[in-house]
């Protein structure tokens, strides 16, 4: 019996803090929803985005955002942490 081929592609980890930003920024607008009265979705997913676009745009957020993915993949167990990320403007 022969050994089945296996197919080895280098991981980007790029992708990976894309996906993580993805599930940040879906949270950030079902919160939205959640917490705002008669919150329209079109609005919640300019708000999630103003929010996305402040972590982005911090070098320390986006570090902490690297190192938690960095630790998800090494399996470990990492604790809380609050990101502030300034500016993000006002929920309408």
């Amino acid at each position: 019996m022969s050994e089945p081929k296996v197919h080895l592609q280098k991981l980007d980890a790029s992708v990976l803090v894309e996906i993580w930003l993805d599930g940040f920024t879906s949270g950030c607008t079902t919160a939205f929803i959640a917490l705002t009265e008669n919150a329209d979705e079109e609005k919640a997913d300019a708000w999630a985005d103003l929010v996305a676009k402040a972590l982005m745009d911090d070098p320390a957020c986006m570090e902490n955002v690297r190192n938690e993915v960095k630790e998800r993949l090494l399996g470990i167990e990492g604790s809380p942490h609050t990101m502030t990320a300034f500016p993000v403007e006002e929920r309408s």
